[in-house]
């Protein structure tokens, strides 16, 4: 099965650091569908979701429509993955590691300014559930 993905950076509300998503859709996604929210366990990164994804999506085509995925969202910790990345130089002046409280608020952000309306369901391994938890 073909999935589009778009790939986004976004910076978080009252830091310096700034997050990664990939935002996953198929030509069978629903408008009304569920919205699915992905958080990755501590020393990996949002594309260990992939394949689980690539599976939902595969199951969800004979669903009724507002049974089905509208979108599913995979997000990066802020020192994880790409991330890690663009937030190299921030990373490196901090004493301390960015924690899964810190992860939560860049995601309820994220939903708060993005995800309004949607009908969500979130999914987390390890650390990933902490962040989504709140």
């Amino acid at each position: 099965m073909a999935l589009h993905i778009d790939s986004f950076t976004f910076r978080i509300a009252a830091t310096d650091l700034q997050s990664t998503a990939k935002r996953y859709t198929s030509r069978f996604s629903s408008r009304n569908g569920l919205t699915l929210l992905f958080a990755h366990c501590v020393g990996s990164h949002k594309e260990q979701w992939e394949p689980t994804i690539e599976q939902i999506f595969r199951l969800q085509q004979q669903k009724d429509q507002r049974d089905r995925i509208r979108e599913a969202w995979a997000f990066d910790w802020q020192s994880h993955g790409d991330a890690a990345i663009i937030n190299a130089r921030v990373l490196d002046s901090r004493k301390d590691a960015v924690s899964p409280s810190e992860w939560a608020l860049a995601l309820e952000s994220f939903v708060e300014s993005h995800l309004r309306g949607h009908r969500i369901v979130a999914l987390g391994h390890s650390a990933g559930t902490c962040a989504i938890a709140p």
